[in-house]
């Protein structure tokens, strides 16, 4: 795959459009086939509190051969319609071009209805089973998060009002099965847990799940999306007669000059004046530069 922020913008210029393009291969082009782009994305183990990826995998993602030898192939409409394979958990492959028409921007009063926010990445009700309540349920998904540290130090020190923009495009989709095959060190670590859990044999479940997580990864959408998150000193704003906001706008306006998409004209001329009274010359991106970027995939756990 392109560098997810090249082909974000690259693809922002192409119409949206989907492709089911796959059949059953015989034993040989399954043999010489190469798998399918991120088709092993799907099955790792995934930590809801630190929002990543574990590395190891619940399912197995690289065995593709059937009893018969023959295997799933889908031509790539991407990769001059090559034919890749898919791994036998894997089913539902698209090849689909979907790209926002805009930048979407919002302003989040607290760190803690930011890490919110950061979990609509993610599909399915992942609290099923956690038997929490809801002010747990808030603070839970990416608690020990990256974004999570980021905003919460500047929480600590004043008070400040964070800004998203973000962009997304979308290139394949799948899920894996409902009856995936599992891997076997994930088998093998389960068949080792003492049958009871107790205070004595809590660390061995501790270990599982640092190892394979809290969850895995049943339904991908690869592309991503491009994330910046700006930390706006609210004290700062004011003292230069500019609302939360306002920078929010700008800064979304800003985004969507950078990728050529197209805003409202009273926009553009209500952040040039504003630009004008405070005496600087600078975008405002330029100005309010304390900003965090990162990049995620959408995926269901």
């Amino acid at each position: 795959m392109l560098p997810v922020k090249c082909s974000l913008f690259l693809l922002l210029f192409f119409p949206k459009c989907t492709f089911e393009l796959c059949t059953d291969g015989t034993p040989k082009e399954c043999q010489d086939a190469e798998f399918a782009p991120g088709s092993n994305l799907a099955g790792e183990g995934f930590d809801i509190t630190s929002m990543e990826g574990k590395g190891a995998f619940v399912i197995n993602m690289n065995q593709w051969k059937r009893n018969d030898q023959a295997c799933t192939l889908c031509s790539n409409p991407y990769m001059d319609n090559r034919k890749q394979k898919l791994p036998l958990s894997v089913v539902d492959w698209r090849a689909k071009r979907s790209c926002s028409s805009k930048v979407s921007s919002k302003v989040y009063k607290s760190s803690e209805s930011l890490m919110e926010s950061t979990t609509s990445s993610i599909e399915n009700n992942w609290k099923m089973g956690l038997n929490f309540g809801s002010a747990s349920n808030l603070m839970l998904a990416g608690t020990h998060s990256k974004l999570a540290g980021y905003s919460m130090d500047k929480t600590k020190s004043d008070k400040f009002r964070f800004t998203t923009q973000s962009v997304s495009c979308e290139y394949y989709s799948y899920r894996v099965s409902n009856t995936p095959t599992l891997q076997k060190e994930f088998l093998d670590s389960v068949n080792q847990l003492p049958k009871v859990y107790s205070p004595q044999s809590k660390n061995s479940y501790y270990h599982l799940i640092d190892t394979f997580g809290t969850h895995y990864i049943t339904k991908v959408k690869m592309g991503g999306m491009v994330n910046a998150v700006t930390s706006i000193r609210e004290c700062e704003a004011h003292l230069e007669g500019i609302e939360v906001s306002e920078v929010e706008m700008c800064l979304r306006v800003e985004a969507s000059a950078t990728i050529r998409i197209k805003t409202e004209s009273s926009e553009h001329k209500h952040c040039q004046t504003k630009k004008d009274k405070s005496g600087r010359k600078i975008k405002f991106s330029n100005h309010f530069t304390d900003r965090y970027e990162f990049t995620v995939v959408e995926i269901s756990i």
